[in-house]
């Protein structure tokens, strides 16, 4: 089969940190004999740069095209509303001008901004659609409004819901990395097929992973330290961190923070008070051996956060370590229901760092509780996902044939 995945986001292969779902699914793919396009933009959404406009091939079968966007500096503003809307008016066209006809398109979701877009070139080329769910939009703005507004939010965002119902509706499947995603796209198309796969990781790579090149600040006898990896953007709880980092500040607690984004300045604020230490960014090596030397894992997000199974999650799953989060969905669920880490209530300082000493008090216990996730974790390695992803594409396309 010939298979396209459009998705204006995502890092290359040769872009370094974790390899991304589309090539993850590309790689499977093209294992079974299929041919991958994964169309995406020429502005790159992490590191907010431009990518040279070509068209790349990383392994047999499988291809990238970089199409032509436009830049944005913040995540949240009109400029990332243009950004999709150029990227999938040009991949549209590149496509009708490519004259191929694809066997299946998968369209990564959110995408209320540029679906309508995508919507009619489906409809032109009369090929399958798998929408692939990665996260909850509009939902998530709800999370960024005044507090006065939030009860209108439904109403607000109306139009989104509309649009995002719509292309749920045109799939014949739906990939989701959470199965509370899948309860939400199976209210608007309950026969659409499915299937649950999760972002997951590379557990040879974490557990063979050496290096010894990065400096990190000497530990202090009885020192703990608890280490949040990721974007610095709003979506995640920064303000309550650093709050909490100076309430643990006497109780010899050192937050240690890795990563980028548009709240980083508010973090490097704080390191000339001593009690957090950052970095910008490390290598993946450099980021399993921080691990090592840490005795939490941080995952806060702000209240109204859409996000169920995050990509840190299976990173912080394999250190063993206790995990504090302000996630309630599946996430969160995991962590109570087998005793190996806390949720808290986002926004609130004081009950994360609770959270913290909680965890702390109880870190023998809760890392002895990881014996009863042994299975569910060597399960959420990108061979077992995407290999399961791959055959429940070429199965729903089909079907979706016949």
């Amino acid at each position: 089969m010939n298979i396209y995945i459009i998705n204006p986001y995502g890092t290359l292969p040769d872009e370094g940190w974790f390899p991304y779902r589309s090539t993850c699914l590309a790689k499977e793919l093209c294992k079974l004999g299929h041919i991958v396009t994964w169309w995406t933009s020429d502005f790159e959404h992490r590191e907010k740069k431009k990518r040279i406009i070509q068209t790349k091939q990383f392994f047999r079968n499988f291809f990238v095209r970089i199409i032509p966007s436009h830049a944005y500096k913040k995540h949240i503003s009109i400029s990332r509303i243009i950004f999709e809307r150029k990227f999938a008016r040009n991949t549209k066209k590149a496509i009708e001008n490519l004259g191929e006809l694809p066997d299946c398109i998968i369209l990564a979701e959110p995408s209320v901004f540029y679906s309508d877009i995508i919507l009619k070139l489906v409809n032109k080329l009369r090929c399958p659609l798998i929408v692939d769910v990665l996260d909850l939009w509009p939902e998530l703005f709800k999370a960024f409004l005044p507090r006065i507004l939030k009860k209108y939010a439904n109403i607000l965002f109306s139009y989104f819901y509309f649009k995002r119902a719509k292309t749920l509706r045109c799939a014949c499947g739906f990939l989701v990395v959470s199965k509370d995603y899948l309860k939400i796209a199976k209210q608007f198309n309950s026969l659409a097929a499915s299937c649950t796969v999760y972002l997951g990781i590379d557990i040879n790579e974490f557990r063979q992973s050496v290096s010894n090149t990065l400096t990190l600040p000497r530990k202090k006898n009885n020192e703990k330290w608890c280490i949040y990896s990721g974007t610095l953007g709003k979506n995640y709880d920064i303000d309550c961190l650093i709050n909490a980092s100076r309430i643990l500040a006497n109780k010899n607690i050192k937050i240690i923070v890795v990563g980028s984004g548009e709240e980083a300045e508010k973090i490097i604020n704080e390191v000339k008070n001593g009690i957090i230490f950052y970095i910008q960014a490390v290598c993946r090596s450099q980021l399993i051996q921080m691990y090592k030397k840490c005795d939490i894992c941080l995952a806060p997000y702000v209240e109204g956060s859409t996000v169920a199974m995050p990509l840190k999650a299976f990173d912080y799953l394999l250190t063993g370590l206790p995990i504090v989060t302000s996630l309630k969905g599946e996430f969160g669920d995991l962590l109570k229901a087998h005793n190996i880490g806390v949720v808290y209530k986002a926004g609130d300082s004081v009950s994360l760092a609770n959270a913290i000493d909680r965890c702390l008090l109880n870190k023998s216990t809760m890392h002895m509780n990881y014996k009863s996730l042994k299975k569910y974790i060597k399960n959420m390695d990108y061979s077992k996902q995407y290999n399961e992803a791959a055959r429940f594409i070429e199965t729903t396309v089909k079907n979706a044939k016949k």
